[in-house]
């Protein structure tokens, strides 16, 4: 694969669709909620491209498959609660909002653990019954 196709496979592909669900997300809350004041403005979904890169890139983290996966998860929730915080809360507000930018933390964190323990537990789930059908055959009796 060249270069130029694994920056769009691996970054570029993942950091669009994260864009795209956040704008999608925003804009229903915006539209659906009665408060058309806070659909996104340019400026606006330009700060979500850049958040939506920083978290494509974190997901490289979890190409380390020399670390634990527990470790990786919390190594990409720290990069993606990083990435929020210099994003959201010093570049867009500038320290202006901070409970409410705390308050968004710990919904993000929620949603993030909640997420990650469905992961878990669906991956618990698949790999005791890759072990169930792998059960030992007997070789000398038919």
């Amino acid at each position: 694969m060249s270069p130029l196709k694994k920056i769009l496979f691996y970054f570029v592909y993942p950091a669009c669709l994260y864009f795209t669900i956040i704008m999608i997300v925003f804009g229903l809350f915006a539209t659906l909620g009665g408060f058309p004041q806070y659909a996104p403005t340019l400026t606006a979904m330009l700060w979500f491209l850049l958040f939506s890169m920083a978290v494509a890139a974190a997901d490289k983290i979890f190409f380390l498959k020399k670390i634990n996966i527990f470790f990786r998860v919390l190594m990409h929730y720290a990069a993606v609660i990083i990435s929020f915080l210099l994003v959201f809360v010093v570049a867009v507000s500038n320290y202006s909002n901070a409970g409410g930018a705390f308050l968004l933390i710990i919904v993000l964190s929620i949603l993030y653990f909640f997420f990650a323990a469905l992961y878990f537990i669906f991956r618990g789930v698949s790999t005791a019954k890759k072990r169930d059908e792998t059960k030992y055959k007997n070789q000398f009796r038919g």
